[in-house]
């Protein structure tokens, strides 16, 4: 879990998928394509009992993954009765208490002032970001504009687009989606993209755009899957429903900004969030330039020496197979000694915070 380790964790990672517990798969999203649809409007829903036009002032979105000539083409719209706002996603680096929350609150006053301002779209962007101020995470940014607006009324009069370079799962799409999204730009997963073709990382025949092209498909595949475990076909559905449990954040900050949203246990607050961020943050621009070769492995998605604690790692593995294969109780003590107690190397699941109290 998230919250058990001592890295710093992308935000969405103390947020897990609810899934429709059935036997049969509600929906299968590749079979039953032609009911699944990831078509999207930006912009504000007008009174949905009238049916004059400008009640439709938006743009119709065939998904929700854009590119940045896609998003500067929504930016650049000015037509009088359709215009974005650019809010800029960052709070000052000083490692200070408040700084993240004093961040949140600046960028939800430019959110309600932009609305009542007539723009349409609001687009959340962290490209701004310097040496003295950190990106706040793209989520807890997104969730927090979407859930203030609702407090204010202004949510239905006005799409939110995110422009991050915190998102390239389609995990992290999926959180910001259900938190409020209309859409994405993930302009640093995209760029990367360019990047390892360019210098030979990506070895294919297939040039950068096609790249690009292929890895917003995989996105969108992807969110069609996680929407069928949950019964849902289409992304408007998905949007701001918030099909998550939240694991590893203090109910107060659950209550202020993912309002609604599932949470047993507490966690992380704001200055903890805030701490984390600003340890990537300082770790980017601690020196000028950071080869490819210095950044750390990370291994979360696979064991890798000095990396992120595994309960199925090499050690834990072969004890279970020597145990297996032998017949050998004594080894099997010794892997379940691993997998039980885990306080003697990390801790990795909430039951090893668990004891059975006696008598």
């Amino acid at each position: 879990l998230a919250i058990l380790s001592n890295e710093p964790q992308h935000l969405s990672h103390y947020f897990k998928q609810v899934f429709a517990q059935v036997t049969n798969p509600p929906i299968d999203p590749i079979r039953e394509r032609s009911v699944m649809s990831l078509s999207t409007f930006a912009g504000s829903n007008g009174n949905l009992l009238t049916t004059e036009p400008a009640a439709c002032h938006s743009v119709a979105l065939q998904h929700p993954v854009l590119n940045n000539h896609e998003l500067e083409k929504i930016r650049s719209i000015d037509t009088g009765i359709f215009q974005a706002k650019t809010l800029q996603t960052y709070f000052r680096a000083t490692h200070q208490p408040g700084a993240l929350k004093s961040g949140l609150e600046r960028l939800c006053r430019y959110a309600v002032d932009a609305v009542e301002d007539g723009f349409e779209v609001i687009i959340l962007s962290d490209r701004a970001i310097d040496s003295d101020h950190a990106p706040i995470p793209s989520l807890l940014a997104t969730a927090a504009v979407h859930h203030h607006l609702i407090r204010k009324g202004y949510r239905s009069q006005v799409g939110l687009i995110v422009e991050a370079g915190d998102v390239w799962e389609v995990h992290h799409f999926a959180c910001l989606i259900g938190f409020g999204a209309t859409a994405i730009n993930p302009y640093l997963a995209l760029s990367t993209i360019r990047d390892m073709k360019n210098s030979g990382l990506l070895v294919t025949d297939l040039g950068p755009d096609q790249l690009k092209k292929n890895y917003v498909k995989a996105v969108c595949e992807g969110l069609l899957k996680v929407f069928s475990k949950m019964g849902i076909s289409t992304l408007q559905s998905y949007q701001g429903a918030q099909i998550f449990e939240i694991l590893g954040i203090e109910n107060a900050v659950v209550e202020q900004y993912f309002t609604g949203a599932i949470s047993r246990i507490g966690g992380l607050d704001l200055d903890g969030i805030a701490r984390e961020t600003l340890t990537k943050h300082h770790f980017a621009f601690s020196q000028p330039s950071t080869p490819n070769h210095s950044l750390p492995g990370g291994g979360l998605y696979q064991w890798k020496p000095n990396g992120i604690p595994h309960l199925w790692n090499p050690q834990t593995i072969h004890l279970l197979q020597q145990a297996t294969r032998n017949n050998d109780y004594d080894t099997y003590k010794r892997y379940a000694r691993l997998i039980n107690h885990q306080e003697q190397t990390a801790a990795i699941t909430l039951r090893s915070q668990l004891q059975f109290q006696p008598n």
